[in-house]
């Protein structure tokens, strides 16, 4: 059966509305630190910003904000205007100052004190804290988003001193770190009770980035782990705008295609909006320009390059030479789309062409027949 105009038209729409969902633009996003700009003025910042077409930088804030870091970002942040979008990177958990006053408060198991400034998650104090540090530097700043970095708990962390003895008080009895491991009951309900410590943690910063956009940067484990380090990744996705997944590929050791892999796995866990992580700090220019293009090949809503202080005009030229090959695919696409709809056009014409003899052979069979 020849195909009608309708199925002609639909046909072409099909092809059109796929070229067009694979050429959605990706954004580009890059962390900065105050040591990676000190030399520079904000006008500066941002000409190199606009240069490179970022669209939106992950400033990291300490908490608390206060005295010469508040006076420079705040400055920074004006000086940008609306260049870009400001989002604040926050370390959420990781807080030297906080613990060299709260000593207490730092992860303790029988292994130890943990590595790394980590604050136990569990802690009610911090919890206020972090919370009034939040609310005021988002007023001193009028950021357009929040990065939670740091938002988990280390391998330590799971059976730290202080968690151990919080779960056993509402157990009813002193528990060890095998007694919740060997039992797969205990293991779920502690794992139900300390992640949904997080998740209160994380909708008590949701409430404090009303009209922002809220991210969280995804550990890149398989999800049971994940799990025990407190990233439940469909409930963060409930309670986020998009999360970023930690895909540093030459510092894990893996292959460039790692980078969009990641993205898809976070996505087929239930994650919606995925940022790729993406190592632009001690790595070979070439693998820079592979990791940018797997994860534009992912369909990534973003990539945040990490990071403005470490990136060499070589990584940046890098960066710009993914982005054209993938706008280049885009264009090969389109072209075949036109290529298509040409071919179909002529084909119809000529199909049209041939169906006055054709009718006419007809009815002079019949004729004959009749006769």
């Amino acid at each position: 059966m020849r195909p009608s105009a309708t199925h002609l038209t639909l046909l072409l729409l099909l092809l059109l509305s796929c070229s067009a969902a694979n050429g959605k633009r990706t954004e580009f996003g890059v962390c900065m630190r105050l040591s990676g700009v000190q030399a520079l003025t904000p006008g500066e910042i941002g000409a190199a910003l606009e240069e490179n077409d970022i669209d939106v930088v992950f400033f990291l804030v300490p908490l608390p904000l206060e005295g010469e870091d508040l006076s420079r970002i705040r400055e920074i942040r004006k000086g940008l205007g609306s260049v870009v979008e400001f989002h604040m990177w926050i370390l959420t958990f990781r807080n030297r100052e906080y613990l060299e006053r709260h000593p207490e408060e730092v992860l303790i198991s029988d292994e130890g004190p943990s590595e790394g400034n980590i604050v136990n998650p569990i802690s009610p104090a911090y919890a206020e804290a972090l919370s009034g540090w939040i609310r005021n530097a988002t007023s001193e700043l009028n950021p357009d988003g929040i990065f939670l970095d740091y938002f988990y708990v280390p391998q330590l962390g799971p059976f730290d001193n202080a968690t151990l003895s919080s779960f056993s008080r509402i157990q009813g009895r002193n528990l060890s770190m095998k007694d919740i491991t060997d039992d797969p009951d205990m293991m779920g309900r502690f794992l139900e009770w300390r992640n949904g410590i997080l998740l209160e943690r994380l909708r008590d910063i949701r409430d404090q980035a009303q009209g922002l956009e809220l991210s969280v940067f995804i550990q890149m484990f398989p999800e049971s782990e994940r799990l025990i380090i407190g990233q439940d990744l469909e409930a963060f996705a409930r309670h986020t705008d998009f999360l970023v997944s930690h895909t540093y590929h030459y510092m894990m050791k893996r292959p460039s295609n790692w980078v969009g892999d990641g993205v898809r796995a976070l996505k087929a866990e239930g994650a919606r909006d995925v940022w790729a992580g993406v190592q632009a700090f001690d790595i070979p220019a070439e693998q820079l320009r592979r990791a940018v293009r797997s994860a534009s090949s992912s369909n990534a809503e973003g990539i945040m390059l990490f990071r403005f202080g470490t990136m060499t005009e070589e990584y940046w030229d890098q960066v710009r030479r993914a982005r054209r090959s993938w706008i280049w695919l885009i264009y090969v696409a389109a072209a075949v789309v036109v290529i298509l709809i040409g071919v179909l056009a002529i084909w119809r014409s000529r199909s049209e062409n041939r169906e006055p003899d054709e009718s006419r052979k007809r009815v002079g069979k019949r004729g004959r027949r009749r006769r």
